[in-house]
């Protein structure tokens, strides 16, 4: 069960990266849309997705299914996510910011619906912290599968000076192998509640009181200002490494490098 869980955050990882590390890129460099714009599409579809993952989790909250809450968003998700990153990954020559808006939108919407569920999912697979413990790692080991497949590919199987395109092409035909091949044990081997004790809480108390707690406080600051960096640091990668750094062609093999080490020092952070 555990596997059949953390198997799907294999190809959803192979399709989170790419969103900030190549597309910015690829649709600035090699698809024509001026750069400035091509950021401010990311930023209106982040606000986009910051609106919809409360209103994902508040309608998987209230799924009556008698699969379950979380298992019909997966299943029925994952299809649209396959379709959007298709015409976000392999654009046709010569399409335009409209298009490019369109899709990625899409994109976030679909990742919203599938991601959201399924996080929710394995939270209620257990109710115990040691339970929920080995759930999590078994997600995240898939994830870092995920990420691995993402460094390694284009240095094995890709030039050095191969465009960004090539890259997306990969990414593309391994997820739409993946996908079905996860999904299906999936929704066939982890058990999913069809219902859950309504809280007696309101939302307007729920605020307050998440508000009042200072520790939650300076963890949601913490997260805001860390995934602020990282999205800066990874659409802007590319062009570090090629212009400032002046090591054009070397992408590839430096963020494989990178990746290495980060897996290689986290058990002694960890220790």
């Amino acid at each position: 069960m555990l596997l059949a869980y953390g198997g799907i955050s294999i190809p959803l990882a192979m399709a989170d990266i790419p969103i900030y590390l190549y597309l910015p890129v690829f649709y600035s460099r090699e698809m024509g849309i001026e750069l400035g714009i091509v950021g401010l599409i990311f930023v209106l579809a982040r606000i986009w997705d910051g609106i919809t993952d409360p209103l994902i989790g508040w309608l998987s909250d209230r799924t009556p299914s008698r699969y379950g809450r979380r298992k019909p968003w997966v299943f029925l998700g994952t299809p649209l996510l396959m379709l959007s990153i298709w015409f976000v990954f392999n654009p046709a020559p010569g399409v335009g910011p409209l298009y490019a808006s369109f899709w990625l939108f899409c994109l976030f919407l679909s990742w919203t619906a599938v991601y959201i569920p399924y996080l929710s999912w394995g939270a209620e697979l257990s109710a115990d912290y040691d339970g929920r413990s080995r759930v999590v790692g078994y997600r995240e080991v898939g994830y870092m599968m995920g990420n691995l497949a993402v460094a390694v590919g284009p240095v094995l199987l890709l030039d050095s000076d191969a465009p960004v395109q090539h890259v997306l092409l990969y990414l593309l035909v391994v997820t739409f192998v993946l996908f079905p091949v996860t999904l299906f044990p999936l929704v066939t081997s982890v058990p999913d509640r069809p219902h859950a004790e309504k809280s007696k809480l309101s939302i307007v108390k729920a605020l307050r009181l998440l508000s009042s707690n200072r520790p939650f406080r300076l963890f949601v600051i913490a997260i805001i200002l860390a995934n602020m960096a990282l999205g800066m640091l990874n659409s802007l990668a590319i062009f570090l490494v090629d212009e400032a750094l002046g090591l054009p062609d070397q992408f590839f093999k430096l963020f494989l490098i990178e990746y290495i080490s980060a897996i290689t020092v986290t058990p002694l952070i960890l220790a």
